[in-house]
């Protein structure tokens, strides 16, 4: 599920790779940013993403209980 998430890293990195190769510095500066805080952020995305998906779950136990 997750997979597309955790490969946009390699989109970036085949970004910046092409802005430093075409020397836009701006733009390589700007994706060397996000491509270390990459890897900072993600698991924070992935916990917000998952959120809701375990908050169903734990309505259908707590109904399922109930019953």
């Amino acid at each position: 599920m997750y997979t597309l998430l955790y490969t946009s890293y390699f989109g970036l990195l085949f970004i910046f790779l092409l802005f430093v190769g075409f020397r836009i510095s701006m733009g390589g500066m700007i994706l060397i940013y996000l491509l270390i805080c990459f890897p900072c952020i993600m698991p924070f995305v992935v916990l917000l993403l998952d959120q809701p998906y375990d908050e169903r779950k734990k309505a259908e136990k707590m109904e399922r209980d109930a019953n």
